[in-house]
């Protein structure tokens, strides 16, 4: 009886712990749900990242991403509205004006303290570079993806064009040169494309790594310092007295139908790289990378991709830097790049893409964005620097004098300071 009395307790202690587990396992915890904003890119990039959202709701009950997708030609507008009346999501893409703008704003939550050591570590630095700001990190790319020129090597050694060795490119002079060679084997003699059918940034993209090559400071809040080279230099000058040129000359293809180096109507692209897998398919292995001219102070490109940030209204930092890491992880990562033909961000996936081992033009594109990229987001002017471009660029195509219209450019960003 005594012994029965002393295993009462334990009985009841373990029964209720059997009841506590019971009910543990039938009690749901409670779901954090995040908000995701996203552009409207290719349909099978987007098709790609909805994928991988569906895969982490799915392997997790503590989060739920629910994800809103905007029209590519209304996403700034929407995030612009948002980050002045303070209705961000939790999570949300940016690319170089977005973050610009939600940096100066004070709209961003720092990623270093969220990201885990080992994803910090595994990042490639030009691409954690992307997203600093004064020293902190606020943006990560799941991808990267940089600015180049694409050619039709045929069409080049059929105009008896000498191709650059690998890791070069032309000057601005040996490339004016090309274009007239091309010129003489074309019938309409326009055998350029810089993408003038598009109607965004795309622009701006185009015109910093020229200037940057022509050793023109391209940072917004030192336009006024004329002993870095400000953007009515003789440099930029000289970059945008060429492009009027080529326009002017008929070089350029208006590239109305977006098909100009598709179907081969031009030898030459110099485009972003959202069309690389277009032009690939296109051309095959007639496909060559090369750099962009080079304007006298040495090869450059630009990043030209979106980031993954964190507004301030986060309602939980940790719950979404689980779902920033997942996209990091690299069966993910090459999930995206392998469908959008971009390059991956870490060492990781670097080392596991079998796309990148055996495409060499891929190889080129990633030595591009290591060697060659500059900094585009300085400045909490950027915005009206890639709006005066832009206006510059319409007003030398206009064929207005090149000077005059450098030195309004430079007067109308300088007067938003």
């Amino acid at each position: 009886m005594n012994r029965m009395y002393c295993l009462w307790p334990l009985l009841v202690i373990t029964f209720g712990l059997l009841v506590a587990c019971d009910e543990d396992r039938q009690a749901p915890h409670a779901v954090t749900e995040l908000e995701v904003w996203m552009h409207g890119g290719s349909a099978a990039r987007l098709q790609t990242l909805q994928g991988q959202v569906a895969r982490f709701n799915a392997s997790q009950r503590r989060q739920r991403i629910n994800v809103v997708v905007l029209p590519a030609g209304n996403y700034h507008a929407q995030v612009n509205a948002a980050l002045a009346d303070g209705r961000l999501p939790d999570i949300l893409e940016v690319d170089a004006a977005l973050f610009s703008r939600a940096i100066s704003g004070e709209r961003l939550l720092r990623l270093d303290k969220q990201l885990t050591e080992g994803t910090q570590v595994d990042l490639l630095p030009e691409v954690m570079q992307q997203g600093m700001s004064q020293g902190h990190l606020y943006q990560v790319a799941s991808d990267d993806a940089v600015i180049a020129m694409y050619v039709r090597r045929s069409q080049l050694q059929a105009a008896g064009v000498m191709i650059p060795a690998a890791g070069q490119g032309w000057s601005a002079a040996e490339f004016s040169r090309v274009l007239a060679r091309l010129a003489e084997h074309d019938a309409d003699h326009a055998v350029l494309d810089l993408q003038l059918n598009r109607s965004d940034d795309w622009i701006s993209s185009l015109l910093m790594p020229l200037l940057q090559s022509a050793g023109v400071d391209i940072n917004a809040d030192a336009l006024a310092d004329h002993s870095r080279g400000a953007l009515n230099d003789e440099g930029a000058v000289r970059v945008l007295t060429q492009l009027q040129h080529w326009l002017r000359q008929g070089s350029v293809d208006g590239n109305g139908d977006d098909l100009a180096f598709v179907n081969g109507r031009v030898a030459v692209s110099i485009a972003d790289q959202s069309h690389y897998l277009r032009y690939r398919a296109a051309a095959a292995d007639d496909l060559l990378v090369l750099p962009l001219p080079d304007f006298g102070h040495g090869i450059r490109s630009v990043h030209d991709n979106w980031g993954w940030a964190l507004s301030t209204r986060c309602k939980d930092p940790r719950a979404a830097i689980r779902f920033i890491e997942f996209l990091l992880q690299p069966a993910e990562m090459l999930r995206i790049t392998d469908s959008s033909g971009t390059l991956p961000v870490t060492r990781s996936a670097v080392s596991s893409s079998q796309l990148m081992a055996s495409d060499p033009n891929l190889q080129r594109l990633q030595r591009l964005a290591q060697s060659t990229v500059i900094d585009w987001r300085r400045g909490a002017q950027y915005p009206q620097l890639a709006l005066a471009l832009r206006q510059a660029f319409a007003a030398a195509r206009r064929g207005q004098d090149v000077r005059t219209t450098l030195d309004d450019m430079v007067a109308r960003v300088t007067a938003g300071h």
